[in-house]
């Protein structure tokens, strides 16, 4: 179970807003897979930061997996 394993470092946080960020981090996927630099978005939603589904897609599609 990869998903379990995975280590992410942010390396640079850009707010474009009080509710919106580009974050730019490595990913290490059970220590095999360094799939990086990644750029994603997150939002506050329901008072938390939170990624966006579309950059958790598309870091899963780094990895040819599929986003259903």
């Amino acid at each position: 179970d990869l998903a379990s394993e995975v280590t992410v470092n942010v390396d640079d946080i850009a707010f474009t807003s009080d509710t919106r960020a580009i974050v730019s981090y490595t990913l290490m996927f059970g220590g095999l897979a360094d799939v990086s630099p990644r750029r994603g978005e997150a939002r506050v939603v329901g008072g938390r930061w939170a990624v966006t589904r579309a950059t958790v897609c598309s870091d899963l599609q780094a990895l040819d997996v599929s986003c259903a």
